[in-house]
């Protein structure tokens, strides 16, 4: 049974050239359904408020423009807490077709902080699987209004920041190992891969 999430947005990352790909991936069709919607799919019941973020798929409905174009990622997040109905928005990228949605009630859990993120013990991080608050929008802002479009950056100037401990999630039976999987090449489509 599906539990709805108290009132957070969940804003599916539609931006991207996907350069590496060789096409749009987000229309890619994985298994007869295209990318971005195995990803709708998976999240669209966990909360009353979700949307893609950004203009790269023309076909799809409920999809906001960015408000400031070429921005990256950073942008594209941006544009999702301004176009979000609430507080906390949850922003994933718009090419993880394994998503497991129990990672939506981890980032929950800890909506408390302005900024939620998993991570991994060797550092890496996953913003774009991630809870941010509005009230970083402001600071957002004024990243992309000097150029600085490095998520890592905003890490850095957060204070109220919670980490998700990936690998123990994983470990402990709590998460499945592919979550963050995403497609970067029409190979990586099938077949799975070790983080």
């Amino acid at each position: 049974m599906v539990i709805l999430l108290a009132d957070i947005s969940i804003a599916i990352l539609t931006g991207g050239k996907s350069r590496r790909f060789g096409s749009n991936k987000l229309v890619f069709e994985v298994d007869g359904k295209k990318l971005v919607h195995r990803v709708y799919d998976k999240v669209h019941d966990f909360s009353d408020d979700v949307f893609f973020q950004g203009n790269s798929v023309e076909d799809l409905q409920s999809s906001k423009d960015d408000i400031m174009e070429g921005k990256g990622p950073l942008g594209g997040i941006y544009s999702a807490l301004k176009n979000s109905r609430y507080e906390k928005t949850i922003v994933l990228a718009g090419d993880l077709p394994h998503v497991d949605t129990r990672i939506l009630d981890e980032l929950s859990s800890k909506a408390g902080a302005d900024l939620v993120v998993p991570r991994w013990r060797n550092g890496h991080r996953e913003p774009l699987c991630a809870l941010y608050s509005r009230a970083l929008v402001l600071l957002i802002e004024q990243m992309l209004e000097r150029g600085d479009m490095k998520i890592s950056h905003l890490f850095d100037q957060v204070e109220r920041i919670e980490w998700i401990d990936i690998d123990d999630l994983i470990e402990s039976g709590r998460l499945d190992e592919d979550c963050f999987r995403n497609l970067n090449r029409q190979q990586d489509a099938s077949g799975r891969h070790p983080h």
